[in-house]
């Protein structure tokens, strides 16, 4: 029973730091230098809460990099100073608390009466989950693998162990950057002892990220979208490998979490462009980017989305479209200031092996064992057909795993081209939609089986499907937001 209060105590003192405080110095951050306006304010807060646990993991990386060594409370210490530091130094002003408390009231009063049904049908879906994960064991190989990995860097109180590659004996196979392995650090941390067999508040990592990532999507949606931004919060979660892997703390809705918030950000240099929200863009693009190998197309494509608007609004003129190549050329370099120093290390360590499951990972390498053919027989991927149905077009042949909500977002996109619905946000999200099939596309094209034989990999792009798919329900609630 001590055990349990203690770790409740510690939870709420986590809770607070983790996930508000450090989503608050996001927010001064971004208040700082985009310096928004009133009617812009809960957009701003909304795109800022889901880097808040993650900027926490770039300060205790770095920390744990150049000041090795100290106990666990040193680094709470530390970092709790430097996120309120952050408050002071950016000067997050008593009038951008005011005005986003007046914001944040104004929302709540104009949900309409299914709004609130809906809010308490996803409040029960969060309980189930932040339930579940608690009670679940940890399974799954890559939940195990950092959960363990951060169990031996919060030992070694030393960052330049990473990867694992040898290190006390100890072989993993991550290469990815050690975002999630960090937030894994300070939850053992949080135990002010040697405690790294508790996995509790580890566990309540990324439920905490799927209430933050439906909180930022509710409240940057506009009134006239907001049961569908609710809605699709629900369709998110309930996704069934969503769904399945939330509860079991596996990492993915980061992903999609953080691919979210850097396109929130996007849309509002998009509405505005300006330097200040295109530095603001692309710092959420390299948070993003540290958080799995996976998430380097997250630039990319958001990028190119942002372009590809441009040239729909301007045309294809150089003279018109210099300032935004610009404004992106400005995002990369924001990205890469966030980003960078993770993947050139990994690139000084692994070499052009960083981005290869088989290659530098001995079991998988060793030349008795046609590793890939395997998978490919496992996973029925074994011929262009195959890669077609079981791969490309998995997110509709598979309904087991990601629900009809594939369907429902290609007729979504229909729906809204033929209302003329469409608006910016929309046709952002159509636009990632498009992209991940291309990839899927490329993937069967050239036979790069990494994308298709895992489905996990689908889960970075369910946030913008569980919108579309919305959008298809929409002319039957838009009607009865009374109700």
């Amino acid at each position: 029973m001590i055990e349990l209060l203690l770790a409740v105590d510690l939870g709420f003192v986590n809770f607070i730091i983790s996930y508000m405080l450090s989503s608050l110095g996001f927010f001064a951050v971004s208040c700082a230098i985009v310096k928004p306006q009133r009617q812009q304010l809960l957009q701003v807060f909304s795109a800022s809460i889901i880097f808040g646990p993650f900027l926490l993991a770039l300060m205790l990386y770095h920390e744990l990099m150049w000041l090795p060594g100290h106990e666990g409370v040193v680094y709470i210490l530390i970092t709790s100073f430097l996120l309120l530091a952050t408050l002071v130094v950016f000067r997050l002003h008593p009038n951008y608390i005011t005005d986003l408390a007046r914001e944040i009231r104004d929302k709540v009063r104009s949900f309409s009466k299914l709004d609130r049904l809906l809010l308490g049908l996803l409040a029960l879906v969060l309980l189930s989950l932040f339930a579940l994960a608690i009670s679940l064991p940890l399974y799954g190989h890559d939940i195990a693998e950092h959960s363990k990995s951060a169990a031996i860097i919060a030992q070694a109180k030393d960052f330049s162990v990473y990867p694992l590659h040898g290190y006390k004996g100890v072989f993993t196979q991550a290469k990815h950057p050690p975002t999630v392995i960090g937030l894994w650090v300070w939850q053992y941390f949080f135990y002010l002892r040697d405690s790294y067999d508790q996995t509790l508040l580890g566990k309540l990592i990324s439920p905490s990220v799927a209430l933050l990532t439906c909180l930022a999507l509710i409240g940057f949606a506009e009134k006239r979208r907001q049961t569908l931004a609710i809605l699709g919060s629900i369709v998110l979660l309930c996704t069934p490998l969503m769904y399945t892997n939330v509860a079991s703390s596996h990492v993915d809705i980061n992903r999609g979490a953080t691919y979210l918030g850097a396109a929130l950000w996007l849309l509002l240099c998009l509405r505005s462009p300006s330097w200040p929200l295109a530095i603001m863009t692309g710092l959420a693009i390299g948070l993003a980017a540290r958080v799995h190998l996976s998430s380097l197309v997250i630039g990319p494509l958001l990028a190119t989305s942002y372009l590809a608007i441009a040239v729909f609004r301007k045309g294809f003129k150089w003279s018109a479209l210099k300032s935004d190549v610009a404004i992106c050329s400005l995002m990369a370099l924001a990205a890469l200031a966030v980003c960078g120093f993770d993947y050139v290390r990994m690139l000084y360590i692994y070499g052009k092996n960083v981005v290869s499951t088989e290659e530098g990972f001995s079991v998988v390498a060793n030349s008795g064992i046609n590793y890939r053919a395997y998978v490919e027989i496992v996973r029925n991927i074994h011929g262009i057909p195959q890669k077609i149905f079981n791969g490309l077009l998995k997110g509709f042949t598979d309904i087991e795993l990601m629900g009809l909500t594939y369907w429902l977002a290609l007729v979504g996109v229909l729906v809204l081209a033929i209302r003329r619905r469409f608006d910016t946000q929309l046709a952002v999200f159509m636009l990632q939609f498009l992209f991940f099939l291309i990839l899927l596309a490329l993937a069967v094209l050239f036979s790069f089986d990494l994308l298709l034989k895992n489905s996990r990999y689908y889960l970075m792009f369910q946030p913008f499907v569980a919108v579309l798919a919305c959008a298809a329900l929409e002319p039957l609630y838009e009607k009865n937001t009374e109700i």
